[in-house]
Order: C-alpha cells, then sequence, then structure tokens
C-alpha cells in the first residue's frame, strides 16, 4: 500500500511538472527543440546533445529566436525539473502548445 501511494505521488508530481514517466524515459524524439534552461555557466558545464541554452528568467522574451511555431514540439531541461516547470508555463501562457518538460538533464535518455 505505502509503494502504491508513493508512485501514485511521483506519477502526480510528474503530471504537475508537465512529464509523464514514458516521455522521461524515452527522452526527446527527433525533431524535437531541445532546450537547456540552466545557467550559461551550467550549461557550459554540460548539457544535452544539440540542446540550445535560454535560461528560464528569460525563455519568454527569447523562444521566438528558436522558433515563432506555437506548434513546434519543444523538450525542456534543468537540473531538477523545476526551472524547467516555470519555463513550460511560460510558453504554454504565450501559446505555445507543445512543450514537455523532461525533468534534470540526468533524467533523459540520450541518443
Amino acid at each position: 500500500m505505502i509503494k502504491v501511494l508513493r508512485a501514485g505521488f511521483w506519477v502526480a508530481m510528474l503530471a504537475l511538472l508537465g512529464m509523464s514517466a514514458a516521455s522521461r524515459a524515452a527522452g526527446p524524439a527527433p525533431g524535437e527543440l531541445v532546450i537547456d534552461v540552466r545557467t550559461q555557466g551550467e550549461y557550459s558545464g554540460g548539457h544535452y546533445p544539440g540542446a540550445k541554452n535560454i535560461p528560464f528568467d528569460v525563455i519568454g522574451a527569447r523562444i521566438e529566436e528558436l522558433t515563432e511555431d506555437r506548434s513546434q514540439p519543444i523538450a525542456l531541461y534543468c537540473r531538477s525539473g523545476r526551472r524547467a516547470s516555470v519555463a513550460l508555463q511560460t510558453l504554454n501562457a504565450m501559446g505555445y502548445t507543445n512543450v514537455t518538460n523532461y525533468g534534470g538533464l540526468s533524467d533523459i535518455s540520450t541518443p
């Protein structure tokens, strides 16, 4: 019973962060725009192959540097998923409809 409750808790937390267990396990799909929302310093220390860097606190002002297509699949990640969640909410409020929070860099399956 306790394990079921814990599993349910984590599924709910992942949903709140904008990701499903299946999407986290699979990693970004081909053609998905991958954005690292950590600081430039964190990004320089290592990032997902092909990821672009736009810190979460400026993503609203800079997203159109990468895409103006509001239906473009976008994969976000940071260190833990919290900043990616804030970025996801920002992009959703701007009308971007296909955005996924993949959590932290260590959570993403590499290609």
